[in-house]
């Protein structure tokens, strides 16, 4: 149906061409001819430039106001950066004024150093022309010469042999190692106590001068430095049986000391890795001076006998296993409780395992009745090896044999300890090969007589003493015994022990 508003168009007349549709102008306000009012076409960029304009200014002035907020942030960050500018520069002041005053100082030591020098030499040059014209106005007489020559070096080399007799100094340790050492624990003496050691000079303890109060370096050394070093080892030999360990330190805690009067303990020290580890199977302590407190002088190293270092693990197991003095004998390994081995060393009048150590002369027939075995065996060594290292429970009584100039030293248990050489005493493991001969030919006389002896001496400070006054000796043959006498030297570097057959003298007092 037709929309009764909307008129139809009328046909076109005859003969006219066909009305066509209007087309809409593409512009904003074009009308019908498609052309815009002049007022409009105007008006369109105008709005744009003003949009742009109000935008511009708009942020221009936020720039202004966020200049101004910032502004006091600013002003302290560029009062920090002076502030640590200033501070640079003082720093860096400091160091060069330091680095000047050291560098100073160091050429002030250096120009006094050489002036001392040039003084010392000024003056052996004045001694030596000295000498030149002594020699210029001597040169006629010939013989005059050589007499002069002579007895100068003659004189000169008692100096020197003076110098060097007085310039002997060595470290000592004053007593022995445990001879059970386990890692972690605290090193300490046969008696319990701290191990001492002391600095002597002449064999008398330096008790004052600059060695009295020297700074002591503890360390450890291969087991095997006593067999492997002469006697008067040099510096560079000590230095090569040093161990070192990949693990870490072999010994640790208080490894420096420094002498007091000449003397020092050692409280704070323990190994720190078994002795399994090393090369020997053994770790020996030792001690030498810091190098910069030798005060030009050789000083000799203090060096302890070689001990095992155990686990620490091992410990509680070692002490239940360690017999004692006074056990019955059966204790020892290889012997059972009233087994056959047991009523036979019964027989023989062997109850305790201090019997069963005091064999002495009647080892081998002990060995044949009561074990029936050889020497080699297997089972007898490992008793041997148990008994032998019972504990002694601190007692310090030795017997004292005498041959001569030469005697023998035992414990309570009759082990050889030491020996003493023309009133020189040296321990057991510290013999030399000539002392150690003349210890073999008579160790088996001492056996044969030692039961005979009575204890009247005692191990203090690694030392043996004189427990009495009283001169007791059971004497054979026509010598008379020499008293010992509680000293502290040296072994003598060349020693040849003799013993002649007849000549013994038994002293269980000295």
């Amino acid at each position: 149906m037709m929309n009764p508003r909307k008129r139809p168009a009328s046909p076109p007349a005859s003969g006219a061409p066909a009305q066509k549709r209007l087309q809409r102008g593409i512009g904003i306000g074009i009308g019908i001819d498609g052309q815009a009012p002049a007022g409009k076409q105007q008006l369109q960029p105008r709005v744009l430039y003003v949009l742009v304009f109000v935008a511009r200014v708009y942020l221009c002035k936020r720039r202004k106001e966020e200049q101004m907020s910032n502004r006091p942030l600013r002003r302290l960050i560029r009062e920090e950066n002076a502030i640590s500018e200033r501070r640079t520069l003082g720093v860096l002041q400091n160091l060069v004024n330091n680095a000047f005053h050291n560098i100073v100082n160091h050429i002030n030591s250096s120009h006094e150093y050489l002036t001392k020098q040039i003084g010392t030499f000024s003056e052996r040059i004045d001694i030596l022309s000295h000498e030149v014209g002594q020699l210029k106005n001597s040169n006629s007489n010939r013989d005059a010469n050589e007499r002069y020559r002579s007895v100068a070096n003659q004189e000169h080399a008692v100096v020197i042999k003076e110098v060097n007799q007085e310039q002997r100094v060595e470290l000592r340790f004053l007593n022995k190692l445990n001879h059970l050492v386990y890692t972690k624990e605290k090193i300490s003496a046969e008696d319990g106590k701290a191990i001492k050691i002391a600095i002597f000079q002449d064999n008398h303890i330096v008790k004052y001068g600059p060695l009295s109060s020297a700074r002591i370096q503890i360390l450890a050394l291969h087991g095997n430095f006593n067999n492997g070093v002469p006697e008067n080892w040099t510096e560079r030999q000590f230095d090569e049986r040093i161990v070192k360990s990949q693990k870490g330190n072999v010994l640790e805690g208080d490894c420096q000391v420094k002498l007091k009067n000449g003397e020092a303990s050692l409280s704070d020290i323990s190994f720190n890795i078994p002795s399994g580890k090393t090369e020997t199977g053994k770790l020996i302590l030792a001690a030498r001076v810091v190098s910069s407190d030798r005060t030009g002088l050789r000083i000799m190293e203090a060096v302890m006998d070689p001990v095992k270092v155990q686990v620490y693990r091992n410990k509680q197991n070692r002490i239940s296993d360690r017999p004692k003095l006074k056990e019955k004998v059966h204790r020892l390994k290889g012997i059972a409780r009233n087994g056959g081995r047991d009523r036979r060393l019964k027989n023989n009048q062997i109850y305790t395992v201090e019997d069963f150590k005091a064999l002495n002369k009647n080892e081998e027939k002990i060995r044949a009745e009561c074990f029936n075995v050889n020497p080699d065996d297997k089972q007898w060594k490992a008793t041997v090896e148990h008994a032998r290292e019972c504990d002694l429970e601190g007692d310090c009584n030795l017997k004292s044999y005498r041959v001569q100039n030469v005697v023998l030293f035992f414990n309570c248990v009759h082990d050889l300890v030491g020996a003493e050489f023309h009133g020189f005493y040296a321990s057991k493991d510290s013999f030399s090969s000539d002392q150690k001969d003349a210890v073999n030919s008579l160790i088996k006389q001492a056996y044969d007589v030692l039961d005979d002896i009575a204890f009247n001496d005692k191990m203090k400070d690694n030392y043996p003493v004189s427990l009495s006054s009283a001169m007791n000796t059971i004497t054979i043959g026509v010598d008379a015994s020499v008293p010992l006498t509680d000293t502290a030297e040296p072994n003598p570097p060349d020693f040849h022990g003799t013993a002649q057959g007849k000549a013994l003298i038994f002293s269980p007092c000295f």
